[in-house]
């Protein structure tokens, strides 16, 4: 769950080109659960968070978007038992968007049905 607040005001503010986005995210599994509480926030093409999971590992991710692509890095920094024998995880992420046209469909006229 989460809901972003832009940080521009004024006619360009719809379009969220700078805004925060705290987020809430609970998973459950048969017995395991976990939360994570975190935050982005967004300025242009730069976008970067900060998380935490719940007694596990504390996430910092950084990313860079143009028109078609997106390029982003996080690191997991465990905090758990773990954390003696991984002193965390890096994570590289590519992204690409497609080109799709929304095609204007308009409807298609149908002959109404004569009678006799």
């Amino acid at each position: 769950m989460g809901v972003n607040i832009p940080l521009e005001r004024g006619r360009g503010a719809r379009h969220l080109n700078s805004y925060i986005s705290p987020q809430i995210i609970y998973q459950q599994q048969r017995d395991f659960n976990e939360l994570n509480l975190g935050v982005f926030v967004k300025k242009g093409a730069l976008t970067g968070g900060l998380w935490y999971r719940t007694r596990d590992a504390i996430i910092a991710s950084i990313a860079i978007q143009t028109k078609h692509f997106r390029v982003g890095y996080s690191y997991d920094a465990t905090l758990s038992n773990l954390s003696v024998a991984s002193v965390g995880s890096h994570e590289i992420a590519i992204g690409y968007t497609f080109q799709c046209r929304i095609q204007n469909k308009k409807p298609k006229r149908m002959a109404c049905p004569g009678w006799g």
